[in-house]
């Protein structure tokens, strides 16, 4: 479903890398509704909610297809910040084996946390980092596995060198027009969205 919805290109929620390694469908919820029970959304935002303290206004998953082409950068497109100046939480299904070469997760340990060193080495307001001062945690796991990050944490995909790595993301927002906002970022007419809604 996912390679169809990308090869297809035309519901307006398909966005691509310049190179087209990292490739995304917003709101694929849509696409497959089973996912919402399945991957308990619902629960999910609770727990969310309350890690983040403030209530999920939006949210949608996005599911992304990660292709091996010379000088990717990664899924997300090299280490970043999601918000440099307050926590957020994604949710994280790989729905494919995912090795070392296959373009994991990885996260500078500590990262999320406003202390005075990591002021220094990594300030608080940026939101890229091509260089880093310490070794990327690296997360290898089979197919099925869930993973959950604060992602205010300097994060990304490593580069993908061999292989396809298949994913479905939970994106939670504090405001209304978070899904608005998604579908600008990545490019995409946001009269592409469906309206905000929560589990």
């Amino acid at each position: 479903r996912i390679d169809g919805e990308i090869d297809r290109g035309t519901s307006g929620r398909v966005s691509r890398d310049a190179m087209e390694s990292d490739c995304r469908v917003l709101q694929f919820e849509r696409d497959i509704p089973d996912l919402l029970t399945h991957f308990n959304i619902t629960g999910l935002i609770a727990r969310i909610d309350a890690y983040v303290g403030r209530p999920t206004e939006s949210w949608l998953l996005m599911a992304n297809r990660m292709l091996p082409k010379e000088g990717n950068l990664g899924s997300g497109g090299g280490l970043h910040r999601d918000s440099p100046f307050s926590r957020q939480v994604k949710c994280i299904w790989y729905l494919s084996d995912v090795e070392e070469e296959n373009g994991p997760f990885q996260y500078i340990p500590g990262t999320h946390r406003k202390l005075v060193q990591q002021r220094h080495k990594y300030p608080i307001g940026t939101y890229r980092f091509p260089e880093v001062f310490d070794p990327p945690a690296v997360i290898t796991a089979p197919a099925g596995t869930l993973l959950v990050c604060d992602t205010h944490c300097i994060h990304g995909g490593k580069p993908i060198i061999g292989g396809v790595r298949y994913a479905v993301t939970l994106y939670t927002f504090p405001k209304a027009d978070g899904i608005r906002r998604l579908f600008e970022s990545s490019g995409l007419d946001p009269a592409a969205a469906i309206s905000s809604h929560i589990a």
